[in-house]
């Protein structure tokens, strides 16, 4: 497969790159996951004869029955690539450049977010320049998301574990949101939106693992995301209430919302397996989280 997509590259990429005559070697990139659940998703990074750092990220599935991981991740990355077009936050993603699918194999081709991986010191710019990309996003899109009981109710159909623990995260839900609506406008998020997906070069901000974009689109859940995978003190210096303010959304975080971007946080997370643990310890868990960086009211 490697010379196949070597060949491509070469013919496809050639102008771009200014590739004719030059080597390009792959560079198997490995976690502790790699391979094993995630779709068995594999990556590749790219590189040019004698270059220190990559120019191409290749995405393939060691199985072809996991072929909609890649395609779907692609075509996600399409979509944002065209939501950001000639706009100032089209170079804070990759570029989905090539999607190969033959029936009997698949991969993909974007570019390479270039800089060091962010730390929590970066978190201040992090914070405004993914609020001033919201409001971008918000003037570009329509619709609207309603929050209410069946909604949560939705959320916790995903989870597995055992029915006693399921059962009881669903009577505190229904006592948040018992006879409670909220309707919001539809807002894409980047799904998993952590430090580690974040570069910053030469003090731009860029974001990487753009798979997930859009598949929620429940405003504020990327900067809840963000802040509860955050150190605490410095995750206590940002208010949730203040991004909806700049968002010109009239609402003030409680702990209705915050339960459901928990909810959703926890399946973005996988961590969904809920032996040998209570509702009462889940439950536990999402108010530390709350509580310790100040993401309430």
């Amino acid at each position: 497969m490697i010379k196949r997509i070597e060949k491509t590259i070469t013919e496809e990429l050639s102008d771009r790159y200014e590739l004719r005559g030059q080597k390009i070697f792959f560079l198997k990139y490995n976690t502790p996951l790699s391979g094993t659940g995630l779709g068995n998703k594999i990556i590749f990074f790219v590189f040019l004869e004698h270059a220190d750092t990559p120019f191409l990220i290749v995405k393939t599935v060691r199985s072809y029955r996991d072929a909609d991981v890649v395609s779907s991740g692609y075509t996600k990355l399409s979509s944002l690539n065209n939501l950001t077009q000639d706009s100032p936050f089209s170079v804070m993603f990759p570029k989905a450049l090539l999607l190969h699918h033959s029936g009997r194999e698949i991969w993909s081709v974007e570019t390479v977010c270039g800089g060091r991986r962010a730390s929590i010191n970066d978190l201040k710019r992090i914070v405004s320049v993914y609020g001033l990309f919201s409001q971008y996003i918000k003037k570009n899109s329509s619709g609207s998301v309603t929050l209410d009981v069946g909604y949560g109710e939705d959320l916790l159909r995903q989870f597995s574990g055992a029915a006693k623990t399921l059962a009881g995260l669903q009577q505190h839900l229904i006592g948040l949101w018992r006879d409670h609506t909220l309707v919001l406008p539809r807002l894409p998020q980047h799904g998993d939106l952590t430090l580690d997906n974040i570069f910053i070069d030469h003090g731009a901000v860029k974001i990487i693992d753009c798979d997930l974009f859009g598949d929620i689109v429940l405003p504020g859940f990327d900067m809840f995301h963000l802040l509860a995978r955050s150190d605490v003190s410095a995750a206590r210096s940002f208010k949730l209430a203040e991004y909806f303010q700049n968002m010109n959304i009239d609402i003030v975080p409680d702990e209705k919302l915050l339960f459901m971007y928990f909810l959703q946080e926890m399946l973005v997370k996988k961590d969904y397996i809920f032996i040998d643990r209570t509702a009462a310890e889940i439950i536990g868990q999402w108010r530390d989280i709350i509580v310790s960086r100040g993401l309430g009211a």
